[in-house]
């Protein structure tokens, strides 16, 4: 008889939770491997799909709540239901819809998962589906990760190229969404590997440790990296404190020593390594200079002052996206951020000093269960250590992730969303320490009642914590079910159309066919970015064949108009809309946009060049009022357009390159003393304030 087959004999029955825990622990990871490979967090039709498996998980966790009367730690319940209702309640608030739906998903099914975790893993068999699967989806990782070092760098699945082909990124379309998911699964395997006394499941965890460090170098994610580092770490110093409680008082101060030098030596072995890797992508070997550069930090500081317009309730959900742009301070970003890279400050930004509350709480509850349920744990003769080593490296997945919160944003990628939800919920599942008081509880109130008031308390028997956690898991998978209900339905025609696109260069032409079919997708999802998307492709189709594709341009109006709809604010689309209504002569509303497109993105003039575009819209307006000879409005359009035009090249944008731009402005001069020669008196457009000065905000 081998040791594993020994240790298994003496393993008691499970300690709780029955069949439908299982099956409700493998819904949601089969909504989680979903995520993994179709999903990576951004847009809701690629990450749906997972919608359907975590809520018939749900109404499985239901049932178990139900059958076996499970509730969670109640001070963790109590965060969690706030946190439900305050974030569901702002995000469908949302100034716009589609981030409001996107948040209230992520919510939502960390909800679900959560739960799951709490109520669902207190079986041995869900521990083992859970451990069984993470160990499947990392050689999965593993593979495709080996794929791209070694064969193909751009390879992703389902989505070709990567955005960023320096490191590996595993299933992941970006290579800090692997290390996100990393840092969860490194702990849970290092603790694992410490806990357990079944000997085949320390060789595939010690496997998967090593494998995993590899792995985690080789995706160049710096904060990533120093994240699971300190994961780990953890983990580590919670096995030798616990080793530490039996010795003396000198062994004691010893392994605190110990302990110290380790957290030490950790911590330095994790910055030359993550120095090691900014060097390797050509940025400063100092971690605050590579940030900075980065800008990353300048991000926070832009969170922090969007933060002040409304310090209490938040701007809004996702609002940072568009805010930024209201506080920019990142001169050499180039991209559009979504993301602060600082979950606290986007939380605070965005959700207000109730949303950070509600957090930071929920976070501390979460470690203190940790650190009680670590330090009441202890490892047993007819215990194999699986479900100890889960619970420790839960606990270092904790910590590794509010590490990682500090410099990135992990934890909005829904498949690191749902892991982290299970190994949360795992930390304050009902153990037999919390039965036995709740025994206790009822003894004492059995010695004065008698009959009825003893049936009475056992039909109550978790009585509101159950009630509680049951509302949230219907809530949830309601609210989730709403947010992405359209997504789902046309999930499959996206993933199709999506098949024959996916190597097709941004500025290759695009079949009929397949642009009339993603027409239809976008009247039937209700995603802004997908409709800004198909309006590109219908101009860029009207601009290389004006004469043949002349419909197009109608249909890149619809497109653009729809994505300003659905989201006000999106100053690329205004931008886009406001020229395609200039090609199509209609100058007085393409000046509104133009307006509109001006203030949202002003203070990243070269990078939309909203006012150059506003200046020769003003301008072909001058020539038609010269041309019906009301020269008064023709002098106030060529002043206003003249004043774009410097506000424009103050900024260091020249449209259409510095000679052409330096011809516009003689003609403007030119137009401008003539009429003003002849004694014309100026009319200034009403449509159109002057534009705003870089050094000030715009009244």
């Amino acid at each position: 008889m081998t040791e594993s087959e020994a240790v298994e004999q003496e393993v008691v029955q499970d300690p709780g939770g029955g069949a439908m825990g299982v099956w409700a622990v493998g819904f949601i990871l089969a909504g989680w491997v979903v995520a993994v490979v179709l999903g990576h967090g951004w847009e809701l039709h690629r990450i749906v799909l997972s919608v359907p498996f975590l809520i018939v998980g749900a109404f499985l966790v239901c049932g178990e709540i139900l059958c076996s009367r499970a509730v969670v730690w109640k001070p963790a319940l109590l965060w969690l239901t706030a946190g439900v209702l305050y974030f569901v309640m702002r995000a469908i608030l949302s100034p716009v819809a589609d981030f409001g739906r996107a948040d209230a998903l992520l919510v939502t099914m960390f909800a679900i998962s959560f739960l799951a975790g709490a109520v669902c893993l207190r079986s041995r068999s869900a521990v083992t589906l859970l451990l069984k699967v993470l160990i499947l989806v990392f050689v999965a990782h593993f593979l495709v990760s080996l794929y791209q070092r070694v064969v193909d760098p751009s390879f992703a699945v389902f989505r070709l190229p990567r955005i960023d082909q320096d490191g590996v990124s595993g299933l992941f379309w970006h290579r800090n969404y692997l290390a996100g998911m990393l840092e969860l699964m490194l702990p849970v395997f290092v603790a694992v590997f410490l806990a357990t006394r079944l000997s085949d499941w320390r060789a595939v965890v010690g496997m998967a440790v090593l494998l995993g460090l590899i792995l985690l170098f080789f995706t160049q994610s710096r904060a990533g990296l120093m994240s699971a580092v300190i994961g780990m770490g953890t983990v580590v110093g919670i096995f030798m404190i616990g080793k530490a409680v039996k010795w003396s008082t000198n062994k004691r101060l010893a392994a605190v020593a110990a302990v110290i030098a380790v957290a030490v030596g950790i911590g330095w072995l994790g910055l030359v390594t993550t120095s090691r890797v900014s060097e390797q992508r050509g940025q400063s070997g100092s971690i605050e200079e590579a940030l900075s550069a980065n800008g990353r930090l300048a991000f926070a500081g832009m969170a922090f002052d969007q933060w002040t317009e409304r310090p209490v309730w938040g701007t809004g959900s996702r609002s940072f996206s568009y805010k930024a742009l209201d506080h920019w301070n990142a001169a050499p970003w180039v991209g559009d951020p979504r993301m602060v890279h600082n979950d606290y400050m986007q939380v605070l930004a965005e959700y207000g000093l109730p949303g950070i509350i509600l957090v930071g709480g929920f976070a501390a509850a979460l470690l203190l269960r940790g650190y009680l349920r670590v330090r009441r744990t202890k490892a047993g003769k007819d215990d194999d250590g699986l479900e100890r080593g889960l619970m420790i490296g839960a606990t270092g997945a904790l910590v590794a992730a509010m590490v990682h919160g500090i410099f990135d944003f992990s934890l909005h990628i829904l498949p690191n969303l749902i892991l982290f939800g299970l190994l949360a919920g795992f930390l304050v599942r009902p153990d037999a320490a919390d039965e036995e008081d709740e025994e206790d509880e009822e003894d004492e109130e059995d010695q004065g009642d008698e009959g009825d008031e003893e049936d009475d308390r056992d039909a109550s028997r978790g009585g509101l914590p159950v009630k509680v956690a049951l509302a949230v898991l219907v809530i949830s998978a309601a609210v989730s079910l709403a947010a992405s209900r359209r997504e789902i339905a046309v999930f499959p025609q996206w993933i199709r159309w999506e098949a024959k696109m996916v190597s097709l260069a941004e500025d290759e032409p695009m079949a009929a066919a397949d642009l009339d079919a993603m027409g239809r997708i976008v009247n039937a999802a209700p995603e802004f970015a997908i409709a800004r998307k198909y309006g590109r492709r219908c101009l860029a189709a009207y601009q290389r064949d004006p004469l043949g594709e002349a419909p197009r341009l109608a249909e890149a109006e619809a497109g653009f108009r729809l994505a300003t709809d659905r989201n006000p604010h999106d100053a690329e689309a205004l931008a886009h809309l406001a020229y395609v209504l200039d090609l199509q002569g209609r100058l007085e509303e393409g000046t509104s946009f133009h307006v509109r497109a001006v203030d949202r993105s002003w203070r990243r003039e070269g990078k939309y060049g909203a006012m150059a575009a506003l200046s020769a819209n003003l301008a072909r307006r001058a020539e038609r009022h010269l041309y019906k000879l009301q020269r008064p409005k023709a002098l106030g359009l060529f002043q206003r357009a003249l004043e774009y035009l410097d506000a424009s090249r103050r900024t260091g944008f020249r449209a259409g390159g510095a000679r052409q731009s330096k011809d516009f402005r003689k003609l403007l001069a030119a137009r401008i003393e003539a009429l003003q020669s002849e004694g014309v008196e100026l009319e200034s457009p009403a449509d159109v304030p002057p534009p705003p000065q870089p050094d000030a905000p715009r009244p």
